[in-house]
């Protein structure tokens, strides 16, 4: 047969594309979705650092007392996730009261400067809603109703989740 009135694939030729095609999916595949998970969880213990930092820093500020733990004035009552996002995301004076603009009566914070983080994975992905405890004893995830939990009288907070890590024997909780 001559190559001009060659005008499509043979059968052996589309078989052998759709082998290879098959090979470099069979391999790429796992590679792609490994490198998600591992972002996922590094943006997990990234928002943790921050988050954390932010309520050792309010503490210090303010005698040791945890945010979320007093008032912090009207629509930010202690012990609500209001009261508990206000003081981390808005001025404050040293009783906790919030205020949305720096001032000589209100010259802490804000200790996050950015919008509050969602949970970039989970059950609750893309959700930034916390449980608030005052229980005082160490928090595991669990639950799941909410991305995160956070203990008012103990500062700790974790990731809202019994999830596993890609390791397969940590859990998004013990972050």
């Amino acid at each position: 047969m001559s190559k001009k009135n060659r005008l499509a694939f043979t059968l052996i030729e589309l078989v052998v594309v759709i082998l290879i095609l098959g090979i470099i999916a069979t391999v790429a595949v796992p590679r792609v979705v490994r490198s998600t998970s591992n972002a996922a969880e590094s943006a997990i213990k990234q928002d943790l650092a921050s988050i954390r930092s932010a309520i050792e820093l309010y503490a210090s500020d303010h005698n040791g007392t945890f945010p979320g733990a007093v008032s912090g004035g009207t629509g930010f009552d202690p012990g609500t996730e209001a009261g508990f996002k206000g003081q981390l995301l808005n001025y404050t004076n040293a009783a906790g009261a919030v205020s949305t603009a720096k001032a000589t009566t209100h010259p802490f914070g804000p200790y996050l400067r950015k919008p509050f983080p969602k949970a970039p994975a989970g059950p609750n992905s893309g959700v930034d809603t916390i449980k608030m405890e005052t229980a005082g004893t160490l928090l595991t995830g669990g639950d799941e109703s909410t991305a995160w939990r956070y203990d008012t009288t103990t500062g700790e907070f974790i990731m809202n989740s019994d999830d596993f890590a890609s390791d397969g024997v940590t859990k998004y909780d013990q972050y």
